[in-house]
């Protein structure tokens, strides 16, 4: 039996947390798993709902434009070869990804539109991963998402397999799947991906494997709230929206399957869960990328789980996000579960464009604030995040921001770097102590992101910045904690003004017998000159936003290198300037940092104007705070 590893330098979850609510009481839900099953297909979509999404999928051109799209990457999966058992540094995951967009797209298909060619190559796809040894248990997504894979494709072409294919794949989902899992607490997305994978193989082949199946399922339903508390108190992901989008929608999944199965959720939908969405919404600018700090890619996907979340909780805001990301995504780069989109959004779009949800706040490990001067695609959008580095996936970037405009993203954030590209030159990125490889890599340490630096130092991993302060206005955190030993204090607020100009305030104080110099810094995709010592300009298609430093009087605005970083496992970065400044505070003195991003003809504004006055907290917050 294969049993699953963690991650050196990763931490579990604490065994006795609960989530409130609790979940659907083990003897009743053990009850349902003993009763007879329901008849395949049990997972997600009955036959007698096909006719209905049928109708769907022609008369709603967003469902159609997702369909398209399915098709599309279907017949491409029709002229490539079948999946191999291929490991890149300890992860088979490609593999198992993409046996699960072709089971899932091929088989949905067949049942959509009959056609035997996706039926035969949803067929052959499982067989072929059926064939595999193992599915890599010792990275256990691996094997959770090519169990996935095969228990939709199984459960959905059940009656369409001959008896060999059928003993076949349900062997390799008992053996590969469900018998080399170990349970997973973990508190981050593997406990989702891998309780919500193991679900779907175990309640696919119920009949054949009661107690097995019964086993797998009463674990995986105790176990993912360690996931689900992460959520709280305002649904926003620890681990970022891109993480949000892994975990959730394996989730969701778990929980689909379980109410199509079962006819129980099992107590998993929460509060906190289902407040998730708008989390995820307020994630996207106006550009159509992501606030994307920490491991995160800049470009969302069509998202299934905002159409499960919208359906659920009837919210139009949702359906607009969800709109918007059919909308900006090329077919070429669907998700591997977009026929899920099709599936769970019942209640079709919207076409009306919010008006109101124009300022964001959600708090948790992870706080975001956010404010927009609308949602159209020209709007002007500004997101901060504080926390902590020592989280899941996170990154050296307390306090850092990007900025939407016109179309164009002023402030930006590198992302992620690849990690078997940096695990292959030896990095120990799973590690999170203060003196980690993890913060040498240029886009995850402190040197790249738009953060004060100290001293040339790193951000404190044991400090997190929480929000002191937010309304309709303005949003505050408070850094101290993060630049302990290297500052006194040290509080950022930014404002969106309504001429669209952002203003970004330091407000810092040196330690006692100890001076800093201090980096405010910025990444930036646009074409940047500098116009005179304390102004900047950046250029893109033609629209211009200026960057001015209005206090202190004696800082001059510079750009820094950034394309080549200076370690040969750092990815390089072409076109993005780094454009900052740096000051001086003597020991024990104190220092505001006011710069200025604004639109061609925006008022220049004076450190004196009551715009960019009251923003410091009279001493450090202790959680929000009202201002005078």
């Amino acid at each position: 039996m294969h049993v699953a590893t963690i991650d050196a330098g990763e931490r579990l979850a604490d065994p006795h947390l609960t989530v409130a609510g609790g979940t659907d009481a083990p003897a009743s839900l053990a009850g349902r798993i003993a009763a007879p099953p329901r008849a395949h297909p049990r997972l997600f979509l009955a036959n007698e709902e096909l006719p209905t999404l049928q109708r769907r999928c022609l008369e709603d051109p967003l469902l159609s434009r997702v369909m398209s799209a399915i098709r599309m990457q279907a017949e491409m999966d029709l002229r490539k070869p079948l999946v191999r058992y291929e490991v890149v540094g300890r992860r088979l995951l490609d593999v198992s990804r993409t046996c699960l967009a072709r089971v899932v797209r091929c088989a949905f298909l067949w049942r959509i539109d009959g056609d035997r060619r996706h039926l035969e190559r949803a067929r052959e796809e499982m067989l072929a991963a059926a064939g595999f040894s193992d599915w890599n248990p010792s990275h256990f997504l691996d094997t959770a998402e090519m169990t996935a894979a095969l228990a939709i494709g199984y459960d959905w072409l059940f009656h369409e397999l001959d008896a060999s294919a059928r003993q076949a794949i349900r062997a390799a989902i008992v053996y590969n799947g469900l018998m080399a899992f170990q349970g997973n607490r973990r508190p981050d997305n593997w406990n989702q991906v891998c309780n919500g994978g193991m679900t779907l193989g175990a309640l696919a082949v119920i009949e054949d494997e009661q107690a097995l199946a019964e086993r797998i399922i009463l674990q995986a339903v105790t176990d993912i709230p360690l996931a689900l508390h992460a959520y709280e108190p305002d649904g926003v992901y620890p681990e970022g929206p891109m993480y949000w989008s892994y975990g959730t929608s394996f989730n969701l999944l778990m929980i689909a399957a379980l109410e199509s199965a079962l006819g129980t959720d099992a107590g998993l939908t929460t509060p906190a869960l289902m407040s998730s969405g708008a989390y995820f919404a307020h994630m996207i600018g106006p550009t159509g990328r992501f606030f994307n700090y920490g491991d995160c890619n800049p470009k969302p996907g069509i998202e299934p789980s905002l159409a499960w979340l919208s359906e659920r909780n009837r919210d139009p805001l949702l359906a607009w996000s969800l709109r918007t990301t059919i909308l900006h995504s090329h077919p070429s780069s669907i998700d591997r579960l977009a026929p899920f989109v099709l599936i769970w959004w019942k209640s079709g779009h919207t076409s009306a464009c919010p008006t109101e949800h124009l300022h964001y706040l959600g708090n948790g490990r992870t706080p975001v604030a956010v404010h927009r001067s609308g949602w159209t695609a020209d709007a002007t959008y500004v997101a901060i995040k504080g926390g902590s580095a020592a989280t899941n996936h996170a990154h050296m970037d307390a306090g850092s921001f990007v900025i939407d405009s016109d179309g164009v993203r002023w402030a930006g954030d590198l992302g992620m770097q690849d990690y078997h590209s940096l695990e292959s030159h030896g990095i120990n990125l799973w590690n999170t102590n203060q003196t980690s490889d993890r913060w040498s890599v240029f886009r995850i340490g402190s040197a790249s992101h738009s953060v004060l630096q100290v001293d040339g130092e790193r951000q404190r991993v044991s400090g997190s910045a929480p929000i002191a302060f937010h309304d309709a206005s303005r949003t505050i955190l408070d850094l101290s904690s993060v630049y302990e030993q290297q500052l006194a204090s040290a509080q950022r607020c930014i404002r969106l003004l309504p001429d669209h100009a952002v203003v970004i305030q330091d407000s810092i104080a040196a330690l006692p017998g100890k001076p800093a110099v201090v980096r405010w810094a910025m990444p930036c995709e646009t074409d940047a000159a500098i116009v005179d010592p304390r102004t900047a300009v950046l250029t893109s298609a033609g629209k211009q936003r200026f960057v001015r430093i209005l206090s202190p009087g004696n800082a001059a605005i510079r750009l820094y290198p950034c394309e080549q970083p200076p370690s040969s496992f750092d990815a390089p970065n072409p076109g993005v300037h780094l454009i900052g400044f740096e000051v001086s505070v003597p020991a024990g003195a104190s220092a505001t940092l006011l710069v200025q991003i604004a639109p061609p003809g925006a008022e220049v504004r004076s450190p004196d104007d009551p715009a960019c006055l009251g923003t410091r907290l009279a001493e450090p917050p202790m959680g929000r705070r009202e201002l005078p």
